[in-house]
């Protein structure tokens, strides 16, 4: 192959590689997640979790709110410690198997004696008020005792901005499988606001509380741990499930694929994240912060529950919007979380998915690729909705029946990459080809235009000869020379009106065609026809009459043009009508038009082909048997474009076995021709 070739090869193979590019490109749009593939993503799961949200199940954790209410009954947030060290000694009371704190306590507290103390004057009439302030115990001291009888959990919040110091690490990390794992997978951050270290030392967990969105403002995952510095943290709710089970450990999972507590393994994607699973109804325990610290509140149901205790206050609690279009606090978060570890309700995306959806792209894009230039873009796209149809059912039944996330997205992109590249490519192609196509049939036109008016004058010199021949211009003729004349003669005539309908149609297509119109009879007309085909007819044994209604009045028309539709008309009722048969021709008035009417006895058309009739080329032939015309199938859509330039219409009937009738109806007067 010559250098030469390549481009016209590369264009005449454009709907291959083409779409295989795109098909490509769809691979590497999943292979680095690009835009916008992870929207795409994020949408189809949102809308399987609504489809199939979680079962709704009653778990072991209770929100303990600091609600409006809370906050109108005991005084705005925050609240002095010594209230919140007495509402985790009533949570422990009341059989809390762990108190989890969802906020965070990095400042002293500023109602503390020593603190008001130290806001008195510094006259000596406030120094006894000082000092007996001075000695009264502290608010952070008597909190830190609350935390340190009990299994208690504070939480910090990360932060990129490197701090003074890291949260007190409480849980033990091992690594259960893979040995030389290393935690570089995990949301690393610089710094952290943590409690005051004698909480943090005070309590039997540290949690971290941060829980990040999506681009989108919806939370779809929990890190379940955190990266700070060289040290590994928990989550709170992962903290507080290792302490209400009094574990030291938290187990891992080879590159963090999943996490341990206890009896309870979480899967978890690379990263450490839990992918929430929603439910549409939450059963878990809510009680306000202000019926807890009330000294006749009793309920049993709070005994051996993990009890978060968070804001849920207007204005104060932090929210989250959820896949199934709710609102969710912070602390809602993360007894969600709680709800499916505890429950033991996990979506988990397979190992083999990753491979699953490769070969998909690429099985399904292959076979896209070799259909769509033999079935057209028309077919080739319901093909393509057919097989996102199919996928989208596939994923959707892995989901709801085995939980498991299998992305449909990036082959549908690919899907819709192949088939835009390859409908482009057939267009581009189909429209070269119209093109090369028009060129060669004005091609073949001005060469028949041309061939036929140089044909036009020898044949109309020989019919000339002939009936100078046929007057005895040259001696007298026998009896069979006169017949073998007379059948040139017929010969030479249509043969002139088969290259007059070439013309004519040449004429038709360049929009050229010109009527030349005068008053007429329609006696005129059939005389011409009569002279052309009433040998023919005998010939071939086909009876040939004409009858025409008396007293019809002239009429405007193009008497060639005219006479040119009847011959055409006459022609083909001849063609097809076999030996023994019958040609009738008639004109009358009919509705103030004048009617002229072909009726033959021949073998009919088939209904389906009727509409099709007065189109160029159309198949007017029979059965087998009957003789094929090598003519150009054209003398009937001329017929349509005279008549229409005439101001009338044309139009046929016929049944198969019972012959053809048809009907050209002309106004008697046209005031302009066209």
């Amino acid at each position: 192959m010559s250098s030469k070739d390549l481009p016209a090869n590369l264009r005449r193979l454009a709907h291959l590689w083409l779409p295989a590019l795109a098909l490509l490109g769809g691979l590497g749009v999943r292979r680095y997640r690009l835009p916008p593939l992870p929207a795409l993503r994020r949408e189809f799961f949102d809308a399987m979790n609504r489809a199939r949200p979680r079962p709704p199940a009653e778990v072991p954790a209770a929100i303990v709110e600091i609600d409006d209410e809370s906050l109108e009954r005991l005084g705005q947030w925050p609240w002095p410690r010594t209230l919140t060290a007495r509402l985790i000694e009533r949570l422990r009371g009341l059989g809390a198997s762990a108190v989890a704190l969802d906020f965070v306590f990095a400042e002293p507290d500023r109602t503390s004696p020593r603190r008001l103390g130290d806001a008195l004057p510094s006259s000596p009439d406030w120094s006894g008020v000082r000092a007996r302030l001075a000695s009264l115990p502290d608010n952070d001291e008597l909190l830190a005792r609350a935390l340190a009888r009990g299994r208690a959990v504070v939480a910090f919040l990360v932060s990129p901005q490197g701090g003074e110091r890291l949260p007190l690490p409480k849980a033990a990390m091992s690594w259960e499988r893979g040995p030389g794992a290393r935690p570089g997978a995990l949301p690393g951050y610089a710094g952290a606001v943590a409690n005051l270290p004698a909480l943090e030392s005070a309590a039997a967990g540290d949690g971290c509380a941060t829980a990040g969105d999506d681009p989108d403002g919806v939370i779809r995952r929990l890190p379940l741990l955190f990266r700070l510095g060289d040290a590994v943290y928990p989550s709170l709710a992962a903290e507080a499930l290792r302490v209400a089970g009094g574990l030291g450990a938290i187990g891992l999972h080879g590159a963090v694929s999943g996490v341990t507590i206890g009896p309870r393994t979480i899967p978890t994607q690379s990263d450490g994240a839990l992918r929430l699973y929603f439910s549409r109804e939450v059963r878990t325990l809510r009680v306000p912060a202000w019926k807890v610290l009330a000294p006749a509140f009793r309920d049993e149901r709070l005994r051996g529950r993990i009890a978060l205790v968070g804001i849920t206050a207007s204005g104060l609690a932090e929210l989250h919007g959820t896949p199934l279009g709710a609102t969710i606090t912070g602390v809602e978060l993360h007894a969600e979380a709680l709800s499916q570890i505890l429950s033991g309700s996990f979506l988990t995306r397979p190992a083999w998915a990753d491979l699953a959806e490769v070969l998909l792209m690429l099985a399904l894009g292959g076979a896209l690729i070799a259909l769509m230039p033999r079935v057209g873009p028309a077919w080739g796209g319901l093909g393509l909705l057919f097989a996102l149809a199919a996928l989208n059912w596939l994923c959707f039944c892995a989901y709801s029946r085995r939980r498991w996330l299998i992305d449909p997205a990036a082959p549908a992109l690919a899907l819709g990459g192949v088939f835009l590249s390859s409908a482009l490519v057939l267009y581009a192609q189909s429209r070269a080809e119209r093109r090369r196509l028009e060129l060669l049939d004005r091609l073949k036109d001005e060469l028949v235009s041309t061939v036929s008016h140089d044909l036009r004058g020898p044949v109309a010199g020989i019919i000339m000869y002939l009936d100078a021949i046929l007057r005895g211009t040259y001696g007298p003729l026998t009896e069979k020379q006169r017949r073998v004349i007379e059948l040139l003669l017929g010969n030479g005539r249509r043969l002139t009106f088969f290259v007059s309908n070439i013309l004519d149609a040449a004429k038709i297509k360049a929009g050229r065609l010109q009527l030349h119109m005068s008053e007429l009879r329609v006696e005129e007309l059939f005389a011409e026809t009569d002279g052309l085909y009433l040998t023919a007819a005998h010939a071939k044994k086909v009876a040939y009459e004409r009858r025409i209604a008396p007293g019809l009045p002239p009429f405007q028309g193009d008497r060639e043009k005219l006479e040119q539709v009847l011959n055409n008309i006459v022609g083909n009722a001849l063609k097809f009508t076999p030996a023994g048969g019958r040609i009738t021709l008639d004109s009358v008035l009919e509705g103030g038009r004048l009617l002229l009417r072909v009726a033959d006895t021949g073998y009919g058309i088939a209904p389906e082909k009727l509409p099709a009739l007065f189109t160029k080329l159309s198949d007017l032939d029979g059965p087998v048997s009957v003789e094929k015309s090598s003519g150009p199938g054209l003398g009937l859509s001329i017929c349509k474009a005279i008549v229409d330039g005439h101001g009338g219409t044309i139009r046929a009937e016929s049944q198969p076995g019972q012959g053809t009738t048809v009907s050209v109806f002309l106004p008697i007067r046209r005031e302009t021709p066209a």
